[in-house]
């Protein structure tokens, strides 16, 4: 921007300089209030699941809004849970089976253990962002368990 600073100011506002580039870096965050999002309309399709600090694995089924709770000692534990969670559902309700397992993107569930347990079951596994609580879904609103 070299030899503006010779134009007037009452002379450089009058000129556009507008820049596509800088007004999308602006940008902080995507604007999530007119996307549609496609919500499972058959029980156990798709599972949300998120750790809490108190070391407990909450799972809500995306179609009736069922909440469950899995008690870890640690999160080196979470995937063995996960895989004993998913045994004893398709145990107990044989009509439904779980398609889609939904995450944020934690370390508990971003890892080889739980991408190969998903690889066997034949499970897509979805993650958001970290710390977007509108992309991760329903674990992230007020969930009481």
């Amino acid at each position: 921007m070299e030899g503006l600073s010779n134009i007037p100011y009452s002379e450089r506002k009058k000129v556009s300089f507008f820049c596509k580039t800088c007004a999308q870096m602006k940008d902080r965050r995507m604007s999530y209030r007119n996307m549609v999002g496609n919500k499972a309309t058959e029980p156990l399709h798709t599972l949300h699941m998120d750790s809490t600090d108190r070391l407990t694995v909450n799972v809500i089924d995306d179609a009736t809004a069922y909440k469950g709770c899995v008690i870890v000692k640690s999160l080196k534990e979470v995937p063995g849970k996960i895989r004993t969670l998913l045994k004893q559902l398709s145990l107990q309700i044989s009509s439904y089976k779980v398609r889609r397992i939904r995450t944020d993107g934690g370390i508990e569930f971003i890892n080889n253990v739980v991408s190969k347990l998903c690889l066997d079951l034949g499970l897509v596994f979805q993650s958001s962002n970290v710390e977007s609580q509108e992309e991760n879904g329903v674990l992230n609103g007020p969930t009481k368990l």
